[in-house]
Order: C-alpha cells, then structure tokens, then sequence
C-alpha cells in the first residue's frame, strides 16, 4: 500500500472551505486504505499529500478560484487528487474521461475551458493552457477553407497548434463533407 511519508496533522496547506472537513477526515486516518487502482492500494495520508501537490501545481498554473479547468485521464489516485484540489481550490472541474471522448469538445466548448491536465494510461500528464477564442477563430478559418480547393493541411495544423480538439477539427470537417457511409453490397 502507498502511504504518506509522515504523519499529516490537519490540512495539506489550509486549503478552501468547501472540501476542507473531508481533507480534515481524510488527515485523521492517514494509514487507511482510500482506493484501490491496478491491485495497489493508496492510503488517505498519500491522498491528503498528493492534494497538497496538485493545490501547488495547480496555483503555480493560476488554476485557482472560478477557473475552469479540464481534467482528461481515467480515475486513477493521481486524478483522483487533482480533482479533489481543485475543487477544494474553488475551480470549476470538468472530468473528461475515454468513455465521454466523442464528447469532449461539446464539453469544454459549453464549459468554456480554458486550461487542461492531460493524463495518459501511465500517469504522465501535460498541463494545456487554451485560449478558447483563438481555436474558435481557427475552426472557423478550417471551415472556411474546406468550402474551397485550399489545402487544409496548414489550417489543420494551426487548429492543433492552438489546442483545438480532434473531436472539433472533424467536426468541423463533417459539417462541411458531410459524414463517411460505407456503401453496402449484397
């Protein structure tokens, strides 16, 4: 089992209001299994050390009160605890998941997102600062672009420069060529 590396007494670092009764619970049985992901278990103590480090990561990204922040990745303890933080921290979380990936874009799109933690299947993560207007100026520029013979190519790549979604771009795409339909033979 993953456990804190010291005893935590109280709060992480003080913390936001909201969360801070159960980060206090949690801080109370620090050697007690919180979940289990891949057959490992982890203890509240690393939980309540983990919110500690996402708080800080995500206020050295200005990820604080009213933010909306996205969080791509399944549920594993890491995202669990960037969760927990910045919901304590008063942001406002948006958990994207695969299950949801057609989705995605709609969701950041009606969230309006403007930062990213990305996670892969290993725990790496990438943090993605979006500038929602700029991707929404460029989508419109693809869309432009694919009514002509222009070579979308270098619209494409700008699209995913400025962090526009796969999802976006193709939806884009589709409602200019329409949708691909297998032809059926019999």
């Amino acid at each position: 089992m993953r456990a804190a590396a010291g005893t935590p007494a109280g709060r992480p670092d003080g913390g936001g209001v909201m969360f801070g009764w159960l980060l206090d619970r949690f801080a109370t049985v620090p050697a007690k299994p919180a979940m289990v992901w891949r057959d490992e278990e982890y203890s509240y103590g690393w939980l309540v050390e983990r919110i500690a480090h996402w708080k800080a990561v995500a206020a050295s990204r200005s990820c604080g009160p009213g933010s909306v922040v996205a969080i791509e990745g399944d549920y594993s303890p890491e995202v669990c605890a960037l969760f927990l933080a910045l919901a304590d921290q008063r942001a406002v979380v948006v958990p994207l998941t695969s299950a949801v990936e057609a989705s995605k874009p709609t969701f950041c799109a009606i969230a309006e997102v403007h930062a990213i933690f990305r996670f892969d299947p290993d725990g790496r993560w990438t943090f993605v600062r979006r500038d929602n207007e700029r991707a929404g100026t460029l989508l419109a520029h693809l869309k432009a672009a694919a009514g002509t013979d222009a070579n979308l190519m270098p619209h494409i790549l700008e699209c995913v420069e400025h962090y526009a979604t796969l999802g976006e771009i193709c939806g884009v795409l589709r409602e200019v060529f329409g949708e691909y339909r297998a032809a059926t033979v019999i």
